[in-house]
């Protein structure tokens, strides 16, 4: 008789999408990106795969009983060690999460069994083991991408998804947990939907490259409407169906906007490469090597040469106080924009951050050019002491940043009622020191069309300037320039007398009136940069008002320290407002401005001596500088220019290092006699080591403390050659 047996068969039906008990729909997102083995097997099998084990259900017990989305793990069994990491997405839930990672531990079991490391990648999950740490790796040869097989429908959409990757790439290393997600609205009425993270044993540098990465390789999905980019410590996705909720999305502009950026300029060259092929190969080329370059050094300068049938020129900067993750973002931003550009054969992207321009032509060490500009803020300070704080602060930077390696320098001011002025200055790090000062010149003439307004930007073809009442940088960023603007070849900018007239200018004529100061100092200012001249005259008349102006620094300042002082005494001198006359001298320079003629003046009434307060040691050091003086008396009439300077050894083998200088718009009697009155104004001072005599058309100065170059001395023996007048035989001219 058959003997009917029933077997009872169980039937296992997988969905992607299990409706859980409690209503939640779960999708782990266990599509497989990457899996990887390693052609070398275990050698102790059974500690091994005890290792595995061990490892694989402590980071089980970590994602199921602690809720977590990332786990490290590691055990030693006799000379075999193991290493796990696992991370899910943060938007999955904590049952998808398990779900996905007991997928990839029966993948890596199945397919990679004895080897002693191996990958796998899912959209929702990584896993990876290996005998050797590498939790603080982040990127290697193994990286990959994944892009799906529709395109999007709107023209805008291959922009739109750069700026989704490249935010992502920008927030995601300095987010807390190296997590981002986000969704974007694009014109054509669809949405972007994108997640980024990285393993959270990386360092955010090791992120940002890894996302650097990620970037590049999503660049060759796009215009498509899905891509996947992964690597071995991180992962980025973006996609036009959603693949987490809405209520998912992470808040990233905190970590895009910590400093705006905005552009200031951009420009196209009118002419057109020839050979296409070869112009966008090597744009791609030099900014993939510029990106690398930024990724992977701390320097905030780069260039780089295309070279072959086309010739490309690249060169990127960006302000020395952004992180190197800010200064990559501006970066991917600037080359965005350039790539406006199409096809013309230069091209210049300009933001408050960063540069970054290519030409076909050398260009590394252009500094200035018709397309210099400004940009001022909205908002005025309308106090007298804010104008002249911040043209001061502005002066010190245009100073102190040709001296400064690397040409970069950042300040923050005090100033009474406003709160600090923050300023930085930059040049181009391939100029000449002496192209860089011209530059901020330049920068420095454009920023006063800002004042009163508390922020103002002023850029060029190879240097960068800005000043603002509200921080744009740490104050631990802060440089001090003082060693740059108090050291041997100063400005020399210690005020030795200001004096305002008495007499002022109606309030009818005081436009004109500052006009013509504006114009005469702007004609003295290029007499000095341009023509490197160490004494100039100006004069304007406009609207009934004349002015007259006279500048002279001295001659063995540089021309940088020359415009230095220049700067300084223009600054002060307009403290006297509406005076119809004033005068500002320093140790360096001396400046005037008259409403009638004097450039034939010399001395006046108001002749003084300021002296030392430390005497000579030596006995015999008062007949010395009394000999000295009266040697440079003699002959600076005679010398072309009516200047001198000598250092002459005395007998306690110190030096008495002297200088003398009258106006170049007098006589030579003229200088004699203003010579003269310094000479016996000097005498006051004697044995003092220090001494200064001034007046209206020259000036006289002692020390023993070097105060120009010793290769800067005049050799003045050929206008002593008739005879050298000594203190007894030299008669006492009285001051007039």
């Amino acid at each position: 008789m058959l003997k009917l047996n029933l077997v009872a068969i169980t039937l296992i039906w997988w969905c992607p999408n299990i409706v859980h008990a409690y209503g939640a729909v779960a999708n782990p997102q266990t599509h497989l990106l990457y899996k990887g083995c390693s052609t070398y097997n275990a050698s102790n099998l059974s500690s091994f795969f005890a290792n595995i084990n061990g490892t694989f259900s402590r980071v089980r017990d970590q994602v199921s009983n602690h809720r977590k989305h990332f786990a490290t793990a590691d055990e030693a069994r006799g000379e075999v060690l193991t290493y796990t990491m696992f991370q899910c997405r943060n938007y999955l839930s904590r049952i998808d999460c398990l779900v996905c990672f007991n997928t990839a531990t029966t993948q890596i079991r199945r397919n990679c069994s004895a080897a002693n490391h191996a990958t796998v990648i899912y959209d929702g999950c990584y896993l990876r083991y290996d005998r050797g740490k590498f939790y603080n790796e982040s990127t290697e040869p193994g990286n990959g991408v994944s892009c799906g097989n529709m395109s999007a429908k709107g023209s805008g959409f291959r922009e739109a998804g750069k700026q989704v990757l490249m935010d992502l790439q920008t927030a995601t290393p300095k987010i807390k947990g190296f997590y981002a997600a986000t969704k974007t609205q694009v014109d054509d009425g669809s949405a972007i939907y994108a997640v980024a993270q990285c393993v959270e044993t990386a360092t955010e540098s090791d992120c940002l490259k890894c996302m650097t990465v990620g970037y590049h390789n999503l660049q060759s999905c796009l215009p498509k409407t899905e891509g996947r980019a992964y690597d071995a410590g991180c992962f980025m996705r973006y996609s036009t169906t959603p693949f987490f909720a809405d209520n998912q999305t992470i808040d990233i502009t905190p970590y895009l906007n910590q400093v705006a950026n905005p552009l200031l300029s951009e420009g196209c060259s009118s002419y057109n490469v020839s050979n296409l092929r070869s112009f966008f190969a090597n744009i791609n080329g030099t900014f993939s090597r510029l990106r690398e370059q930024i990724s992977n050094e701390s320097k905030h300068f780069f260039i780089d040469e295309a070279k072959g049938e086309v010739m490309t020129y690249t060169m990127f900067q960006c302000r020395n106080y952004l992180s190197m993750n800010d200064c990559l973002a501006c970066f991917n931003t600037a080359t965005t924009q350039i790539r406006n550009c199409s096809a013309a054969n230069g091209a210049r992207a300009v933001y408050e951050d960063c540069f970054l321009r290519y030409e076909s032509a050398k260009f590394y060490d252009q500094t200035t050019d018709p397309g210099n500009g400004v940009l001022c803020g909205n908002t005025s300070l309308n106090t007298s002491n804010f104008r002249l704080a911040g043209q001061q602060v502005l002066m010190d930077l245009q100073t102190a940043t040709p001296k400064i390696q690397g040409f970069y320098a950042a300040t923050k001011t005090q100033v009474d009622g406003v709160g600090a002025i923050y300023g930085v200055a930059q040049c181009v790090e391939t100029a000449a020191e002496n192209d860089c000062l011209k530059c901020m010149q330049v920068g420095y003439d454009n920023l006063q069309s800002c004042f009163p307004n508390t922020d103002g930007t002023a850029y060029d073809a190879g240097c960068f300037m800005r000043y603002s009442t509200t921080p744009f940088f740490a104050d631990n960023q802060i440089i001090d320039i003082t060693l740059y603007l108090d050291q041997v070849g100063k400005p020399q900018t210690h005020l030795l007398k200001k004096r305002c007239n008495r007499g002022t200018y109606e309030a009818s004529n005081l436009s004109s009136f500052f006009a013509n100061i504006n114009e005469t100092f702007s004609i003295l200012k290029a007499q000095i940069s341009v023509e490197n001249k160490h004494f100039g005259v100006a004069d304007k008349a406009m609207g009934g008002v004349m002015t007259y102006a006279m500048f002279q620094c001295r001659n063995y300042l540089s021309q940088n320290n020359c415009l230095a002082c220049f700067n300084t005494a223009s600054t002060l001198i307009r403290n006297c407002s509406a005076a119809n006359g004033a005068t500002v001298i320093y140790d360096g320079c001396f400046l005037r401005y008259d409403s009638e003629k004097f450039y034939n003046e010399t001395t006046e009434s108001g002749n003084d001596v300021s002296c030392g307060n430390k005497s000579a040691n030596y006995t015999g050091f008062k007949a010395a500088g009394q000999q000295v003086l009266m040697d440079l008396q003699t002959v600076t009439p005679k010398i072309k220019g009516f200047y001198a300077a000598t250092k002459t050894q005395v007998a306690d083998d110190s030096a008495i290092y002297a200088v003398a200088q009258c106006v170049e718009t007098v006589t030579e009697s003229d200088c004699l006699k203003c010579m003269s009155v310094g000479y016996n104004k000097l005498q006051s001072c004697l044995p003092n080591t220090e001494g200064i005599a001034y007046d209206a058309g020259c000036f006289m100065r002692y020390s023993t403390t070097p105060f120009f170059a010793d290769n800067q001395t005049i050799d003045i023996t050929s206008y002593l050659k008739q005879g050298r007048t000594t203190i007894n035989s030299l008669p006492l001219i009285l001051d007039e």
